[in-house]
């Protein structure tokens, strides 16, 4: 049993639950673990970067934005202020008149908005946290697996003991903050004073 691919996750979620009777559970507790852990990680191996094109006040983020580090604009080399939606708003409230280049955004979900709004096309770069590659038969491994098998393999046993009503609930939730937190202290320089900017339901 190798914990190096999705395959072998499977077969050592029923090696170590004891319970080869439910293998057809196992997939939806890897994505659920996968997941959680999607949502809980800062890690640099979830940093990303990607190329933002906008001419009006709202545009869509990268699918697998779970929260935004930065955005800057391309041809200023200027970074923009996070501010919290409510924020932006009074902003607008304010000044409905405010022109130039944007100097502040804000993220709902994967919906990003900048103020003020910009006169034409711009460009810039977005630095984000990433969501963590689903695990599948197309995707048999990725970073966290191959780095962190404990953390897949005691986040999917919690999911399934939570399901199940498994009496080993409580070991394998100490079992995952371990493992999580060891995955978290792997890593521990934030990429540029990174900090989360929105966290997005999975």
């Amino acid at each position: 049993m190798a914990l190096t691919d999705y395959a072998g996750l499977l077969a050592a979620l029923a090696d170590f639950s004891v319970r080869a009777d439910q293998g057809a559970l196992w997939p939806a507790c890897v994505a659920l673990a996968e997941a959680r852990a999607s949502r809980e990680l800062r890690v640099r191996p979830m940093v990303g970067r990607a190329a933002a094109s906008f001419s009006t006040e709202y545009f869509e983020g990268p699918r697998d934005l779970v929260g935004a580090i930065s955005l800057e604009l391309a041809e200023a080399e200027m970074k923009l202020t996070y501010v919290a939606p409510q924020t932006l708003a009074r902003l607008k409230r304010a000044d409905p008149d405010a022109a130039g280049p944007p100097r502040a955004y804000s993220v709902v979900g994967r919906e990003f908005q900048v103020w003020p709004a910009p006169s034409g096309p711009m460009a810039a770069e977005l630095t984000y946290w990433r969501r963590i590659p689903a695990l599948g038969e197309e995707t048999p491994s990725n970073w966290l697996l191959a780095a962190h098998p404990d953390v897949y393999l005691y986040g999917a046993l919690l999911q399934f003991a939570m399901t199940a009503e498994d009496e080993r609930l409580g070991a394998w939730a100490q079992a995952y903050e371990t493992a999580l937190a060891q995955a978290q202290g792997a890593y521990p320089t934030e990429p540029d004073g990174a900090r989360l900017r929105v966290e997005l339901p999975l």
